[in-house]
């Protein structure tokens, strides 16, 4: 501010109005102390609300950027997170009259004593503990060439900080611990060369700012309650530990393999072949993180990473049109469903070469299974899976029906593809045929732009049909990206509520705990050179 607003003949002269003029200057200064007030109010509420609602400090701001691998837990999440935890726990009666926790009651505690409990160590949360310790922590691998783990706890007292740690380490007799405490943050490692390392390495540049662990993790969402990256040089790492790693094949192995396919494929069982491809791929790694998080109707884990390292998305496509699982029934219990490149059963074809070595012959493995299914493999694949398909499971399974000798074709499962109606009932036919399938069951069904096969012909033609799935609420709720999705298995309890209830006949607890789930879904694609993965689970 000018020194001339601070000049009260300056101030007289804003005030317009002659005689009146004492008046309205009063009232002017009246009127800016509301508006100061109002501004200052204002002010906190706001900073209050980003305080609420923002993340807080985190781990990786005390960690160096040599850091190659991090998992962070936060019992004291964004104000959005404990809302929407709260809301969760209050629908599970297990978490009032099993777990015993109470909205208000410090979770740091209940887990601490639980660990204490089991390990028989005598230490008094409140005493020991609380003064000092505070909600975030992570444990790290430090150092490309040699890693060594580190734990990193936030602190809320410097000064009470070594006497708890001395007393919570004097319970493992079997380790050696060093640690020191900067700031809010306390670094513990299993000696005080490593934590001097951590500390001055942070001083320099820490995991926080580091480039990759920024992309990474804001490539896999939103933070919640664990955050966990492996940087690009834990491929590298992991791959130099792989240096020397041979072996003989497992003699037990055959007993797993009844149709000789690692016969047939010796790089399945030569763990020294497999360690030198291994290598080669955890070269190319360039980073990965996860986020799991509670949502406003669930729980999720978010993950994401490099694909280049794996050969990306060898067999699996982007849709090119609505995936097929999205146009299943919209009361389907369960369904998988994935979207294929043209062409992937050459690409399959070659991973198997790549696998078992250029001069093995794929056809060696695909001719054992050719006899058991009867299909020309694996070239009829291709044909039955179309670039689309998903299989599904209709509502209300009659579990005890099956059980008690009930017909499996009456169950109501068929596969729909995308694809050429003749070419997929050549197909099937070699299946009714190898199985000796009676009339009805696995016999093709022509839909609106699709083909369903199943056991039970009627619900077969239901399946062919373009159904709504991937407009449900229930699906929405888990598979948020579904329409470009490659590959999604999903379940809808709320359809399975008949059969969960059978299932769980005479235990009123199961029924009650899992009457509040909604749905439960996870989806997978693929952007540029990253993969990315969502798990979720949702309640009514």
């Amino acid at each position: 501010m000018s020194d001339d607003f601070n000049d009260q003949s300056n101030a007289d002269q804003l005030v317009i109005g002659g005689p009146e003029a004492p008046h309205h200057r009063k009232r002017w200064w009246i009127g800016g102390g509301v508006l100061g007030v109002i501004a200052i109010g204002g002010g906190a509420a706001a900073w209050a609300a980003v305080s609420f609602f923002s993340q807080g400090d985190q781990p990786a701001q005390a960690l160096p950027d040599s850091t190659i691998g991090y998992v962070s837990v936060d019992l004291d999440p964004s104000g959005a997170q404990k809302i929407a935890a709260l809301k969760l726990a209050r629908k599970f009666p297990a978490f009032k009259d099993k777990v015993g926790l109470q909205t208000d009651d410090d979770v740091r505690k209940s887990i601490f004593d639980q660990l204490a409990e089991d390990s028989g160590c005598k230490i008094d949360f409140g005493k020991d503990i609380e003064p000092w310790l505070g909600s975030r922590l992570a444990l790290a691998a430090v150092g490309e060439d040699k890693p060594f783990p580190v734990i990193v706890i936030q602190t809320t007292d410097e000064g009470k900080v070594d006497a708890g740690l001395e007393k919570l380490t004097g319970c493992d007799t079997a380790s050696t611990y060093a640690w020191k405490t900067t700031g809010d943050w306390t670094v513990v490692a299993e000696t005080q060369a490593h934590v001097d390392e951590v500390v001055a390495g942070t001083k320099k540049g820490s995991l926080a700012d580091d480039p990759d662990f920024q992309t990474w993790t804001d490539k896999a969402g939103d933070s919640g309650i664990m955050t966990a990256y492996a940087a690009p040089a834990a491929g590298q790492t992991l791959a130099k530990g792989l240096d020397g790693a041979a072996g003989e094949a497992d003699p037990s192995a055959a007993s797993l393999d009844p149709f000789g396919v690692l016969g047939a494929c010796p790089g399945l069982s030569d763990q020294s072949s497999s360690s030198r491809r291994m290598q080669a791929q955890l070269a190319d790694f360039g980073g990965a993180a996860a986020s799991l998080r509670i949502s406003d109707d669930g729980l999720e884990l978010e993950m994401t990473g490099d694909t280049r390292a794996f050969g990306g998305s060898a067999l699996s496509g982007k849709p090119s049109g609505t995936p097929v699982i999205s146009t299943l029934p919209a009361d389907t219990a369960v369904a998988f469903g994935t979207t294929l490149q043209k062409g992937w059963t050459d690409k399959l074809t070659q991973s198997i070469q790549n696998l078992c070595g250029s001069g093995s012959d794929p056809q060696s493995i695909f001719g054992p299974l050719s006899k058991a299914s009867g299909l020309d493999l694996p070239g009829d694949l291709e044909k039955l899976f179309g670039d689309s398909a998903a299989l599904a499971l209709g509502p209300n399974l009659d579990v005890e029906g099956l059980v008690n000798g009930g017909d499996p074709s009456d169950l109501p499962v068929a596969l729909k593809v995308r694809g050429d109606k003749v070419t997929i009932d050549g197909v099937a036919a070699k299946l009714r045929q190898s199985l000796g399938a009676p009339a009805g069951v696995l016999e093709p069904v022509s839909g609106d732009d699709a083909v369903a096969v199943g056991l039970d012909k009627t619900y077969a033609g239901q399946v062919a049909k373009d159904g709504k799935l991937g407009s449900s609420d229930a699906f929405k709720s888990v598979v948020p990206a579904g329409d470009k999705a490659t590959g999604v298995f999903f379940v809808n309890f709320d359809a399975l509520d008949k059969t969960i209830k059978a299932l769980a006949t005479g235990d009123d607890d199961v029924s009650a705990n899992l009457a509040p789930l909604k749905a439960f879904g996870v989806s997978g694609w693929t952007d540029g050179d990253d993969s990315h993965s969502l798990l979720k689970i949702s309640v009514d």
